[in-house]
C-alpha cells in the first residue's frame, strides 16, 4: 500500500495523468477483486452452514418417521388388547372370574405413548433468522407446515 501511495504521489508531482489513473484504476480494481473474494467466501460459508443443517433435519424427520412407525404398531397393539378387554367385559358369563389374561387386557388398553417431535434443528434455524439459508422455496414451505402448522401429535388423544 505504502509502494501504491509513494508512486501515486511521485506521478501527482509529476503531472503524469495517464499514470495517476492506472494508480487510480488498480487501487479500484484490487478492492473490487477483495470484495468479489469476500463475498464468495461468504457465500461457501453459507452453503455449508446450510448443508450440515439439511443434514440434521434430514436425521430429525427420520427420527420421527421410526417414531411414529414405532409407534402405530404400539397403538395397534392397544387396540387388540382394547378389543380383548371389551369382549371380556361384554361377555354375558355372570360368573367370570378375573384371570390374569384379562386384568393384562384392561392394563394394557390404558397405555398411552406421548409423541414429541424431533425439532430442535428447526427451532433453532428459526430462531436464529437463518431460514433463509434454505434455498429452495418449496422445502421451506414443506418445513414450515411440519414444525408449525400442524398440530403437534402430543394432544393427540389416541
Amino acid at each position: 500500500m505504502r509502494m501504491i501511495l509513494r508512486s501515486l504521489t511521485q506521478h501527482l508531482k509529476d503531472q503524469n495523468w495517464f499514470a495517476v489513473g492506472l494508480d487510480f484504476a488498480i487501487v479500484v480494481i484490487g478492492v473490487f477483486i477483495g470484495i468479489q473474494v469476500s463475498n464468495w467466501n461468504e457465500n461457501r460459508a453459507d452453503i455449508a452452514r446450510a448443508n450440515g443443517y439439511l443434514v440434521r433435519l434430514e436425521a430429525d424427520l427420520t427420527a420421527d418417521a421410526e417414531n411414529i412407525a414405532a409407534r402405530q404398531e404400539f397403538f395397534s397393539s392397544v387396540m387388540n388388547y382394547g378389543a380383548q378387554a371389551l369382549s371380556y367385559a361384554e361377555s354375558d358369563d355372570t360368573e367370570r372370574k378375573a384371570d390374569w389374561p384379562a386384568v393384562l387386557a384392561f392394563f394394557q388398553a390404558s397405555q398411552i405413548f406421548t409423541y414429541y417431535r424431533y425439532d430442535a434443528t428447526y427451532d433453532e434455524l428459526k430462531n436464529a433468522g437463518e431460514l433463509n439459508l434454505i434455498t429452495n422455496q418449496d422445502l421451506r414451505a414443506a418445513l414450515a407446515n411440519y414444525f408449525q402448522e400442524q398440530p403437534s401429535q402430543t394432544t393427540l388423544l389416541y
